[in-house]
């Protein structure tokens, strides 16, 4: 399958606009609503974040801050889809934040948590 950097590479994943991927990020944080509807099933986006049994710091395609093991200053409410080319979307409930990061170096991702949740803070 043909392929464009930051997008389904081997055939998988999805190619979205970083706007769409944060839309993404705004509805699964909304548990599903959009604008007063529920698009997607009632209690799903609760599934997604459910610790697995053989890896408690993943749930359904989504990584969980279980001890804040993905990002120390982040809350373990946190959670996040982390894609290849260190694409994430970051799900802070405790901040009703949601945080697009686009080709970000992945060692420097933590210092960017760090700042943001600094900044709120002020």
């Amino acid at each position: 399958m043909l392929s464009v950097p930051g997008g389904g590479h081997w055939g998988g994943g999805i190619v979205i606009s970083a706007r769409d991927l944060a839309l993404m990020g705004l509805l699964v944080a909304r548990g599903g609503a959009w604008d007063g509807k529920q698009i997607l099933p009632k209690g799903w986006t609760e599934e997604l974040v459910k610790p697995c049994p053989v890896a408690p710091f993943y749930g359904l395609m989504w990584w969980l801050n279980t001890g804040k093991r993905q990002f120390a200053a982040a809350s373990e409410k946190s959670y996040f889809a982390l894609g290849w080319g260190s694409h994430i979307v970051w799900i802070d409930p405790d901040h009703d934040l949601v945080t697009v990061l686009r080709w970000i170096d992945r060692k420097k991702a933590p210092g960017f948590v760090e700042r943001l949740l600094g900044a709120l803070k002020t």
